[in-house]
């Protein structure tokens, strides 16, 4: 991975802009080949390219009740769980 983003030292880009594109796309490419991830009281996450998925299970049936965000959705997730004094920082 090059030292430069954007021209931008990486180290910089991280604190100004956030994760370099190059790293998301990484992450993004790596949690679509993951099956799935555990966020906590039953709940799994699940990324298929474009979402995530949100399941939950009881260790025997697969998935139980599912919800799919979508990126606008997921947004307003975050927005709503800052006004609910719920600090996200990503």
């Amino acid at each position: 991975m090059d030292d430069k983003v954007e021209g931008m030292d990486r180290e910089l880009y991280r604190t100004t802009m956030g994760t370099p594109p190059d790293e998301m796309e990484a992450e993004r490419r790596r949690l679509k080949e993951s099956c799935k991830t555990y966020l906590g009281d039953a709940v799994y996450a699940k990324y298929d390219g474009r979402g995530i998925w949100l399941y939950t299970t009881d260790g025997i049936t697969p998935e139980i009740d599912k919800i799919y965000l979508e990126d606008f959705v997921l947004r307003a997730l975050i927005v709503f769980a800052k006004r609910a004094g719920m600090v996200c920082e990503l």
